[in-house]
């Protein structure tokens, strides 16, 4: 249970983020925080208590988000089965040196919610959106993940001293 301390810092980092698209600081880019934890929790923690924690990442993303029951909790799940598996291939340190692969995952995020939100719903442009500002995400992402990632990783280490991924390739 005392993996679930990323979704307490999940949900300070949404409201933060929430907050600074109400004011229009950040208009037409979407920062995903989310996504960057779940990058995270697929590096340093087992396959169960990353899962868990995604799903209610899931749950809080969709709630502040008004978005479907579920399309968060489906893509952040798939997002870290898949993070998993390149955890496992790729043997990465848990940490700040993970920004560029949490701003991919959370540009990817973002592709799935937008791919999925689009496939079921009729008369709109569903990737449109996703390309209008791709490199403002991007790099919004970027610098999202550098502190995200280290706060994380100092009250992990506390939490968890040794990291409970095992890898698969030494």
């Amino acid at each position: 249970m005392s993996r679930l301390f990323a979704v307490g810092l999940g949900l300070v980092a949404l409201a933060v983020m929430t907050a600074l698209e109400r004011t229009g600081t950040l208009s037409g880019v979407r920062a995903d925080p989310c996504a960057v934890l779940v990058t995270y929790l697929a590096f340093r923690f087992d396959l169960v208590g990353g899962a868990i924690s995604a799903l209610l990442l899931g749950f809080l993303l969709d709630v502040t988000a008004a978005s479907p029951t579920g399309l968060h909790q489906l893509t952040l799940m798939v997002l870290f089965v898949l993070l998993r598996v390149v955890a496992n291939a790729v043997q990465l340190d848990p940490g700040p040196k993970l920004w560029p692969v949490a701003a991919a995952a959370a540009f990817f995020h973002r592709l799935m919610v937008t791919s999925l939100v689009g496939l079921f719903s009729s008369g709109t442009q569903p990737l449109g959106s996703v390309w209008d500002a791709v490199w403002a995400t991007l790099l919004t992402n970027a610098i999202l993940a550098i502190p995200l990632l280290w706060v994380t990783d100092r009250v992990a280490r506390r939490v968890h001293p040794e990291p409970e991924h095992l890898f698969l390739i030494k």
